[in-house]
């Protein structure tokens, strides 16, 4: 007790304080138990689970089965998800995509050869202006020119078959050595110009001399059931003239290389005519002369620019040039013709 301002007080311990304070806290936590519901009580060993989360409020779902009516769905619902998720329009919709991805990877790499190809019969062209211009005035040879003039050709050829042209007569470089700018050789006289789109690979060298004397040498051949390899080892044996055979080629025209059914016996029988003979037996083989030799390949697979067995055995290079250059120019009439003034 103490007296304030003539009035007794009553002051209540701090100690009295805590002690309340301590039971209104307890006296929470146990109504707060009591409200709260009881966890299921489990046995030992039990692992506790995990509460599973409460979806949201707006959870649309696109999974959700389609609203049906009278226990089928309406039309338009029906064919709006049918769309969207039948089988066969999801396997070709991934078909579509990855169509779309290979294109894009082919219009790359088709764009990057186009440049290349562009950019390289530009430059060709700027060479053989250069060389031209030496030549006349004597700082450059016939054969320097003339094939830096046929790589020119070759790249134009490229170029136009590329978009799905045939090359018709006229080119650019055509007449490259034609009229006043005529070629000649070291005696001066004039050298036969070979128009540049021609497109074909003579073949030179020691080894095609060689093959022109053997077409026309006589030799005593005798193929019983024969291969094919069987008879180009023979020949090379007897002649000393190189055979390849170009055995993917003929493979992939549906010609068996173990088949033995080659018959030739004869005497006194020319190289040349052996080789027609073969032709005659069989259809698909396609005798051409090259640098190195005499490929044996098929009737639709030799190269392009290659001189058949039986031209050059038959005629002169004038000549081939010319027939080649006739069919050239029919191709270009066939076509249409391109003219030289395309690109």
């Amino acid at each position: 007790m103490f007296v304030k301002n003539g009035r007794k007080s009553a002051r209540i311990p701090l100690s009295m304080i805590a002690v309340l304070s301590v039971s209104l806290v307890f006296a929470s936590v146990a109504t707060a138990q009591q409200s709260a519901p009881m966890p299921p009580v489990g046995k030992p060993g039990d692992v506790p689970q995990k509460a599973a989360p409460a979806a949201p409020d707006n959870a649309a779902s696109e999974e959700s089965p389609p609203m049906f009516q009278n226990g089928i769905p309406g039309l338009a619902v029906f064919l709006k998800f049918g769309m969207e998720r039948h089988p066969e329009v999801i396997v070709a919709r991934s078909r579509v995509e990855a169509a779309r991805a290979e294109l894009v990877r082919a219009e790359a790499l088709a764009l990057k050869s186009l440049m290349q190809l562009h950019h390289g019969v530009q430059s060709k062209r700027k060479v053989v202006e250069l060389l031209k211009r030496d030549y006349q005035s004597g700082g450059t040879s016939a054969l320097k020119l003339q094939t830096e003039a046929a790589e020119l050709s070759m790249l134009e050829w490229e170029m136009v078959l590329t978009l799905g042209f045939q090359q018709g007569t006229g080119r650019s470089d055509a007449g490259l050595l034609k009229g006043d700018g005529a070629v000649k050789d070291d005696n001066g006289k004039n050298v036969p110009a070979t128009p540049v789109y021609v497109d074909i690979a003579y073949p030179k060298g020691n080894k095609v001399d060689r093959i022109k004397e053997a077409l026309n040498e006589e030799f005593d051949f005798d193929f019983v059931d024969a291969t094919l390899d069987d008879v180009c080892n023979v020949i090379s044996e007897k002649t000393g003239i190189k055979l390849v055979v170009d055995r993917t080629a003929l493979t992939d025209q549906g010609y068996d290389l173990s088949t033995a059914d080659l018959n030739v016996s004869d005497k006194e029988i020319t190289l040349g005519s052996l080789f027609q003979r073969l032709e005659d037996r069989n259809p698909l083989f396609y005798f051409v002369v090259r640098d190195y030799g005499v490929l044996v390949a098929a009737k639709d697979g030799a190269p392009a620019d290659a001189v058949s067995l039986r031209d050059f055995w038959k005629l002169s290079e004038e000549e081939i040039t010319a027939k080649y250059r006739a069919k050239r120019e029919l191709e270009g009439q066939q076509s249409g013709g391109m003219g030289g003034g395309f690109f």
